[in-house]
Formats: structure tokens, C-alpha cells, sequence
């Protein structure tokens, strides 16, 4: 069967029935195929909709019966001749989608007519059941055959699924683009490690699920001579190799390597230079061809097979740099392997859809490579965002930018055409005013990373257009997004590089021949978004525009005239002579404008590049067109999340800089904090804020300045992806969409259970949200979130006669790990017992039955003498010797322990000092399962692997204790009998009982905070709070 499969999918199109009878049946079996022979097209509507696809017949040819599951319909779909399935891909969408196919699951092979050598495809096709308050969508995931395409992930794929059951889980995982793509990149990944373990002796290997590197062999000795003995060099040196390679097999896929679709192949294994293959051929072809162009070239390279015929390539990846200059010698071997791989795989350049993929390897592969293949990107906090979720962030921020300014009852028309893209329901007006906005709109990604969000606009905007039936020319279309709608700044150069070849690739897709790079220099850029300063100078005013201020926006210099009209003059240049020139003139400018800024020539002397460098950007003045018109339209993306700790270890300077620049950089903050400050301040009035970045900005402590910022403009929607594994990491992500303006509209906070589909949502008023900074509370349904808002309304523990402190700092737990010992049974100078996180429970200290884990070293009954702690700090003897509640720092729920004045607590508790009578009260109140239901709600984004929270004094500070409690004798009485027997389950129960009665729940409330509570409705409902306890 694997060598019929391979014949009929590296060939033309054979035909429904011979196709049925030589894949389908042997997957099937004969008995469950049903002949049908319908044509589906039988009306003047369907006939429109197929026209519109350029789709000649669509005929029913058969349906595969399954037990357990709806039946698949099967269909063949004929093109007309001379059209392009991928010019179709929206208006095929459609067809599919609409009552034409009545389905939930289908094969559809897509074929032309009359023209059987060109590819064909077999598409499955799921229909997602829906209701009528939903859109109808149809996922479509589809193979493409013939001659020139690879057969191995097909075949394999399909011997497999004639083994399987035939469930719909088999079928997804037939046609899955995932499961190819992770294959794909660890495959890839592995041999990147080869490649850098042969010279540096060194491989990254996982172990308990972290990445560590381990020494293999000793170095290759070109480690010291070409690469200075630098690991990084190395890895450096052979990603870009990689990278550079695999955009070529995008490039040949598209048969612009001299109409040779097995160039890379041929290049290898037909080249007498195979031993010196990197210096000697694809070094020649990277810089010698594919970055100069032909008039240029020199003889050298002719040697190289129809070099003659190779596009020259401006987007920066084939430009020799320093690192490129260096002698390296890799075995044949190495490169045979890699050809050998690339090879099993087709390659795409169109990007794919979440809901229409191509079962291949697409460009957004370039951006997952660069992304997160490098150990070093895990510094930099670089995290690569789900297609899925890129998908979702770029259409509602379109659908929110065009919904502004327009009535409220026209907007579920807008939003349904924006996610059905079916424009038979827009009037005239409501096309023109669409094509208005989206003509006009500026977008901008402040860390474009790899370039997910704008291809994911661009992909957006381009189904727009082409609904709206304003295209003639889509490579001309996509050329006018990219060059007068997108903008993006990313520190990194590679990633720069990378972005702006993902776009020349979106582009040509619809060119018929190769095509210069889109002018995007100043659009697509490198420099730290962060910093429009250097050297304490503030460099925002170089052309004298404001964020926000229409009113005066008159340029005051010649310079800055001067300046705004080369960069549109660059733009629309496109011969490369005179842009090179208006490039220069673009840099002497704004040198000239920073001289007299600063009145000194040495200034910038060591920034080599004012347009590309990593110290700073200048967002007024090569934006300037952007912000003379108030700021940007919509702010989206995926910025860094490097946390405060390795902020403060490797760039203390910086974060200095950053904190008086920025008002939300408050406490431990982490970067993605002040990216959300620098996004907000870079939009215009009433534009569109969208970003994913940890859930912490939900809760955490140093994010309350950042969720003020968000309450004081109109947070639409939130989406806590804490339950997803969104990242490799465990960071939990949300994502934010957001209108600068005034709060004024509802708040819909979505917790969902995939990448796709909320698992709840809840609406807030603003009135009640934007009393309230901790959120977390919200994404809960609203029985839950009414039981938490009646916890809530009670007293802080702040505001009680108590101190609440941390137990030690940093420093002072190094202090006492040095006088930390085992208890000696003759000692008899006083001492304390020592417990920490691990060694407290509820009401009970373990201290001696359980080991004590501390900064590396286990203890049964560690013990610190009075005299040494007193020589530490002696406010420590004075806390310890006091009495307490000691409070565990990291637990799924509250654990706190009373003491009389016995014990130092280690540096991961909290303690609780105060009145006795008090201590005991908040004791019980806090140990209730009531209190531990209101933490874990109102800091689930805190939690961390293992469902555990940090509780410290912030959280411990904002528990509600009940201002009734202190008054409750049984509450101090059911606490010293659990100071005698902690496990006294009577004594528990009573707790409980008291504490909810005291926070008024109803029995039925009872039930959602403890489902299996011990209490009866009757016990619960007899009981008096009043009398409780009385004789």
C-alpha cells in the first residue's frame, strides 16, 4: 500500500474514482463507501458563490460511512483553468462554510480543469457544530500532491490512519499541521545541536524538563582559531546558516532558484566542493548572488549551477556582516543529513490560517525558529505566540478599531463581516466607510519579535480587501499594507531581518516574478523601544510633534519639513540608486537636527547607525507621519517578559533608566510592565491596545500601578489562558484589549480551557471593576463572584492593630543558614527552633516530625542559639520571642501556625504580631476553608506550577477578617483546643460553621466554597451565631 500511495501523491490528479479505489478503500474498506453523484451547484446562488471561487463543479461523489461517528461526505471540486487555488482561499472558505456542502465532516479533492500535471489537493474539512447565536466555521486542513511534492508525512500519516479506529481524533491527527510543525522543529533543532556540538564539543540537553548544557567532547580546534573559543559565536554563526537555508527551500518551493524546485538538493549532492561546502558554495551563493545583483556579480560565482537566473535579494538575511567573515569546515556528513531532511518536507509560502492550513511547513516556521530555537532567547524573555491567538488579538483589534465611530446598531454587522467575511450583507456606504478606515490605519508592534502580529494583520486586511472586492492586483495590495500600515520595532537585529522576510514572502506569493523587498527600512526597524533618550538627552522632540496633540502640530524647523518628506520620498523610490541617497540624506538630517540638540559632535559618535541600533528609538522622528496625525491606531503584540530578578542581575543600569522614564515601574516590576505604559502613551485617542503578557498583571502586587493605568482607560476584554499551556515555560499568559479613552464600557473577562474557546466568561460593570484593582475575582461565574464580594466587603487585616511582616530578608537568611545546626541533646544555652515553608500546617508546627528544607540542606530539628541571632539582628529575637502567627510562604491554601514565642520563622513565611486575644481570632478566621476559597480566587494568576501560591504580606494584608470576629469567644476556644490536637475535626468544623455564618453565607454558597463540607443544611441552618457558645 506505501508504494500505491506514493505513486498517486507525486503525480497528477487521478481522478474521484480512481483515488476512491486506491487510497480510500484501503483505508475504509469497500462496504462503508456510498456512491452518491450529486451536484451540489443546483441553484443561482450556489452558482455565484462558486464563480466567486472560481470553482467550475463541485460534485458529491461519495460518503464514508463510520460507526460511532457522523459520516464523511465526499467531494471533487473542479477549478477553472488558468486560476490560482491560493487567490481562492477565502471565497473557497466561504463556499464550504455555506449551505452548498451540508456536512460536519468531508474530504474534498480540489483539482483543475484540463489540467492534470498541475498540483492537486485533498482537503479534510470539520464543521463545528453550532447554535444560531454562533458562527457557522469550517476548518479545513489540506495535503498538496503532485509532481515535485513530498509523499512522506502523507503516506505515513495514512497507513497509520487505516490502522487506527477512524475516530475523529484520528482524522485530526492525520491532517494535523501541528503535530508536522513540532516535528518538524525538534527534528531541526537536533540537527542545529550537531552542528554546534561538532565545534564547541557542547549540547544542550533536556533533563527534568530544563534545558542544560552538557560537554560532549572536547572542542573542534576551530572553536579558538575562527570563532575566539565563544560558544555563543558559534551558535550565533550556525542559526544564521540555518536560517538562511531553510528561507531558500521557501524560495525554491516557489521555483525562483533557477525554476528548480530540488535546487538546495541538487546544489548539494551535484557540488565537487562537498568537504568545503559552507566556504565554498553556500557562502558564494548567500553573498555572491543572493545579495548582489546580477549586473554586480562576479565571475567567481558562475561556477555555481544557473546563477544567472537567481533573484537578488535585499531584505538584510544574505547581507555579509563580521560574524559571516570567519574560516569554518564542516564534514559532508553534517550537510547531507541536513539536505536530507529539508527534503522529506514541502514547503509553503503562504502562511497558514488557523481555520484553512496546508499540512506543509510555512514561514511562520522562520519566526519559531529564530524564537525558540536559541538557548540565548530565554534571557531576553522572547516567547512565540499560538497562531491561534495571534489570530484572534489581530481580528478583534480591527473589529474594534472600525466599530469606533460608528452607531451601536451597526456593530454586530461589522463584526460578523470581519469573521465571516461574506460582504452580501454591507450596503454601499458601509463598504466605502470600511475601505476608508482600513486604507487609512496605522499599526505597530513595539516588539515585533519574528513578525507574528503583522503577518497576522496583513493576513487580515488582505481577506478584507479582497471581500470587499477592492484588489486587482494582490502583490500591489499587500505592497500598500505593509509599506502605509504596519510598523515595528524589535531590539534585536535578527529579528528585524526575519520580519521583514516573512513580508517580501506574503508578497510574492501572488507575484508571477521576483520582486524587490518592500521599501520597509522605516517601517520595520530596529532599536530599543523603550528609550527615545540617550545620554540622559531627550530625543522625542527632534521634529516637534506631540502624542494626542492635533492642535499643535506645526513643524518649527526646516530640517524637520525636510525630514517628513524624504521618508514618504523613500517609500514610494524604488530605484535603488536614489533611495540609497535618500537614505543618507535621511541620517545627515537627523544628525544635524541631534547636533543642535546637543551641541556636540561626540554626541553619537558610537552609535554606527541612528536608524538600527540597540540603544534607543527615535518613535517621533521616523514615525513622524504617524504622530503627526495623534499616534497609532492600534498598538498590539507580545512584548519580552524578562522578570525583575534577571533585570536587576544583568542590566541594573537600564532598569535604573527605565524606572524614572516610566510611572508604572513600581516594586519588583517586570518589563512587560512598562511595555504596557509605552504602548498606551503611543496611540491616539480612541485607538485599539492589544497584548498578551503574563497573568500577573491580574494580581500581583507591582502590577497595581499598571492595572490603575488599564482602569483609566477602557479595558474591553481580558483572556486568562492560566490553564493553558499557551509557552514551553511556566509563564501563564492573558491577553488585554483595550480602547484609550475613558472607562466607560463593561468588562468581559474570559477564562478559557484552550487556545481558542473560553471555558466561562463573566461581564463586570465598570462601576464595580474600577473600584477594585485585583482582578482575578472576575473570571469566575457570578454565584462565586457574589460569595467573594461578600467576603470582601469586610475589613482588610492592614487596618487591625497588628504587624505584618516578612520573617527575614534576603540577606539575613544567608546570616542565619551559617548558625543553622541540628538541636544538641546537652545543649543548654537558649535557643529557637527553626521551621520554614514545608514544616507548617494548619494550627501546627512540624518541626521535628518532617525535615526542614533550607537554602540546600535538610534539617530534623534545626535550631539557631538566641546569642547568634542576637549578634544577626536583634529585632529577630525580639519578633521570635514575641507571641505570633507564622504564615508558610508557598501552599495551595493558607497554612498558619500560633506560637508563643519559641520560633524563628525562615525567610519564606510571613508573621503576624499582636494582642493574643487578636492573634488567636485571625488564626481561626484565616485557616477557615472560607479564607482559603477567597485567596485562591483572588490570586489564582499568582499560582504557579503545582497549583501553589506565593503568600506574602501583600496577600496576607488584603485578607478581610470579619469585623465581628474578634467578639466570637468560640472562635479562641475552638483555637486552643486546636493547640493541644490539631487534628480535632470537631473543633475544624465548628470554625468553619462560625466563619461562614459570620461572612453570612447561605448553606447553598456553602456548597460552591466547600462541596464536601461535613455540615448538614440542617446543622447549618438551626445554627445561631448569636447564642453559639452560650450556656
Amino acid at each position: 500500500m506505501k508504494e500505491q500511495l506514493q505513486h498517486i501523491f507525486q503525480n497528477g490528479y487521478p481522478g474521484s474514482d480512481v483515488f476512491i479505489d486506491e487510497v480510500l478503500k484501503p483505508i475504509f474498506s469497500e462496504d462503508v463507501i456510498t456512491s452518491i453523484d450529486i451536484d451540489i451547484i443546483d441553484s443561482p446562488d450556489k452558482r455565484r458563490r462558486a464563480d466567486n471561487a472560481n470553482i467550475f463543479s463541485a460534485i458529491h461523489v461519495a460518503d464514508i460511512d463510520r460507526v460511532d461517528s457522523d459520516p464523511i461526505a465526499l467531494y471533487d471540486v473542479t477549478l477553472r483553468p488558468g486560476s490560482k487555488i491560493q487567490h481562492s482561499r477565502v471565497a473557497i472558505k466561504q463556499f464550504i462554510a455555506s449551505e452548498a456542502m451540508t456536512f460536519t465532516h468531508a474530504f474534498i479533492l480540489f483539482h483543475y480543469d484540463n489540467e492534470a500535471q498541475r498540483p492537486w489537493r485533498f482537503s479534510y474539512v470539520y464543521k463545528e457544530r453550532t447554535t444560531a447565536a454562533t458562527r457557522a466555521t469550517a476548518k479545513r486542513y489540506t495535503y498538496v500532491f503532485g509532481k515535485d511534492y513530498r509523499s512522506r508525512t502523507a503516506v505515513e500519516r495514512f497507513l497509520e490512519l487505516a490502522r487506527s479506529s477512524k475516530t475523529d481524533k484520528d482524522f485530526a491527527e492525520a491532517f494535523s499541521v501541528e503535530a508536522l510543525s513540532d516535528e518538524f522543529f525538534d527534528r531541526y533543532r537536533e540537527l542545529y545541536a550537531d552542528f554546534v556540538q561538532y565545534l564547541t564539543g557542547k549540547r544542550y540537553v533536556k533533563e527534568s524538563g530544563k534545558w542544560v548544557e552538557k560537554t560532549i567532547h572536547a572542542p573542534n580546534p576551530q572553536l579558538a582559531t575562527s570563532f575566539e573559543g565563544s560558544d555563543k559565536l558559534v551558535r550565533d554563526y550556525i542559526k544564521k546558516m540555518f536560517g538562511r537555508i531553510v528561507f531558500l527551500y521557501f524560495l525554491q518551493r516557489k521555483g525562483w532558484l533557477a525554476g528548480n524546485r530540488q535546487y538546495m538538493h541538487d546544489l548539494f549532492y551535484h557540488s565537487e566542493l562537498q568537504d568545503n561546502f559552507l566556504d565554498g558554495v553556500l557562502e558564494p551563493l548567500f553573498f555572491g548572488v543572493l545579495n548582489t545583483r546580477p549586473e554586480h556579480r562576479s565571475s567567481d560565482v558562475a561556477s555555481l549551477p544557473d546563477s544567472d537566473k537567481i533573484p537578488y535579494l535585499n531584505g538584510g538575511l544574505f547581507q555579509q556582516d563580521e560574524i559571516d567573515e570567519r574560516t569554518c569546515t564542516i564534514p559532508a556528513d553534517y550537510f547531507k543529513r541536513l539536505f536530507d531532511f529539508f527534503d522529506q518536507y514541502n514547503f509553503t509560502i503562504d502562511e497558514n490560517d488557523p481555520e484553512d492550513a496546508e499540512v506543509g511547513i510555512d514561514p511562520e516556521m522562520l519566526g519559531r525558529i529564530f524564537e525558540n530555537l536559541l538557548e540565548d532567547n530565554k534571557d531576553k524573555g522572547a516567547f512565540y505566540t499560538p497562531k491561534e491567538i495571534v489570530e484572534y488579538m489581530c481580528r478583534e483589534s480591527i473589529i474594534a478599531y472600525l466599530l469606533n465611530g460608528i452607531p451601536e446598531h451597526s456593530h454586530e454587522l461589522i463584526r460578523n463581516f470581519v469573521e465571516t467575511l461574506d460582504a452580501d450583507t454591507l450596503n454601499d456606504e458601509q463598504r466605502k466607510y470600511l475601505a476608508k478606515k482600513l486604507v487609512d490605519v496605522k499599526i505597530c508592534d513595539p516588539a515585533i519579535g519574528s513578525g507574528a502580529f503583522p503577518m497576522g494583520i496583513v493576513n487580515i486586511l488582505s481577506k478584507i480587501y479582497i471581500a470587499l472586492g477592492l484588489v486587482r492586483d494582490r502583490s500591489k495590495m499587500k505592497r500598500h499594507i505593509m509599506e502605509q500600515n504596519i510598523y515595528g520595532v524589535d531590539i534585536e537585529k535578527g529579528a528585524v531581518d526575519i520580519a521583514r522576510l516573512r513580508f517580501w514572502l506574503a508578497m510574492v506569493v501572488d507575484a508571477n516574478e521576483p520582486e524587490p523587498l518592500p521599501n520597509l527600512h522605516f517601517k520595520i526597524m530596529q532599536g530599543n523601544s523603550l528609550l527615545e533618550s540617550y545620554k540622559g538627552k531627550d530625543l522625542s522632540r527632534l521634529t516637534k510633534v506631540n502624542i494626542g496633540e492635533p492642535g499643535s502640530l506645526g513643524l518649527q524647523n526646516e530640517d524637520a519639513e525636510l525630514l517628513i518628506s524624504s521618508l514618504a520620498n523613500y517609500y514610494s523610490e524604488s530605484d535603488h540608486g536614489k533611495r540609497a541617497k535618500i537614505f543618507n540624506d535621511i541620517l545627515n538630517n537627523v544628525r544635524r537636527q541631534i547636533f543642535e540638540l546637543t551641541q556636540s559632535e561626540e554626541f553619537m559618535k558610537d552609535i554606527n547607525d541612528l536608524s538600527a541600533n540597540d540603544k534607543f528609538f527615535l518613535w517621533h522622528t521616523w514615525f513622524a507621519d504617524v504622530f503627526a496625525n495623534g499616534g497609532f491606531d492600534i498598538i498590539i503584540g507580545n512584548p519580552p517578559y524578562i522578570d525583575s530578578e534577571t533585570m536587576t542581575n544583568t542590566q541594573p543600569e537600564l532598569r535604573s533608566i527605565y524606572k524614572k522614564l516610566y510611572s508604572s515601574a513600581r516594586g519588583n516590576w517586570d518589563l512587560f510592565i512598562i511595555f504596557i505604559e509605552l504602548g498606551i502613551n503611543l496611540l491616539k485617542k480612541h485607538g485599539i491596545f492589544s497584548y498578551i503578557i503574563p497573568n500577573k498583571v491580574i494580581a500581583a502586587k507591582y502590577a497595581e500601578a499598571s492595572r490603575r493605568l488599564l482602569c483609566n482607560n477602557n479595558l474591553k476584554i481580558i483572556r486568562d489562558y492560566g490553564s493553558v499551556p499557551v509557552f514551553e515555560a511556566a509563564v501563564y499568559p492573558c491577553v488585554l484589549l483595550l480602547e484609550k479613552e475613558d472607562s466607560i464600557s463593561e468588562k468581559v473577562f474570559q477564562t478559557m480551557k484552550d487556545v481558542e474557546n473560553p471555558a466561562r466568561s463573566a461581564i463586570i460593570h465598570p462601576s464595580v471593576f474600577n473600584s477594585d484593582l485585583f482582578w482575578d475575582k472576575y473570571f469566575i461565574n457570578q454565584t462565586q463572584l457574589n460569595i467573594i464580594l461578600k467576603i470582601s466587603n469586610q475589613p482588610k487585616l492592614s487596618t487591625y492593630s497588628v504587624d505584618i511582616k516578612g520573617a527575614a530578608t534576603v540577606a539575613e537568611a544567608y546570616e542565619i543558614k551559617q548558625v543553622l545546626s541540628e538541636l544538641d541533646s546537652s545543649q543548654t544555652e537558649p535557643y529557637f527552633r527553626f521551621i520554614n515553608t514545608g514544616t507548617i500546617d494548619k494550627y501546627k508546627s512540624l518541626w521535628g516530625t518532617k525535615k526542614t528544607q533550607y537554602i540546600k540542606d535538610a534539617y530534623q530539628h534545626p535550631v539557631v542559639k538566641t546569642t547568634d541571632l542576637q549578634a544577626i539582628n536583634p529585632n529577630r529575637v525580639a519578633q521570635s520571642s514575641a507571641p505570633k502567627i507564622i504564615i508558610a510562604g508557598m501552599s495551595s491554601s493558607i497554612e498558619a501556625v500560633y506560637d508563643e514565642g519559641e520560633i524563628l520563622a525562615g525567610k519564606s513565611t510571613s508573621i503576624i504580631r499582636g494582642e493574643v486575644h487578636l492573634l488567636k481570632v485571625i488564626l481561626a478566621v484565616i485557616n477557615s476553608k472560607l479564607l482559603d476559597f477567597w485567596l485562591r480566587i483572588n490570586f489564582n494568576s499568582l499560582k504557579m506550577a503545582g497549583g501553589y501560591i506565593n503568600v506574602g504580606v501583600n496577600e496576607i494584608s488584603s485578607l478581610p477578617i470579619h469585623a465581628s470576629a474578634h467578639n466570637n469567644s468560640s472562635l479562641i476556644d475552638c483555637v486552643n483546643r486546636l493547640l493541644i490536637q490539631p487534628d480535632d475535626t470537631i473543633s475544624l468544623d465548628e470554625i468553619d460553621n462560625i466563619v461562614y455564618h459570620l461572612y453570612d453565607l447561605t448553606y447553598d454558597e456553602v456548597l460552591i466554597v466547600d462541596p464536601q463540607t461535613p455540615i448538614s443544611r440542617e446543622q447549618y441552618e438551626s445554627f445561631n451565631l448569636e447564642t453559639h457558645g452560650q450556656p
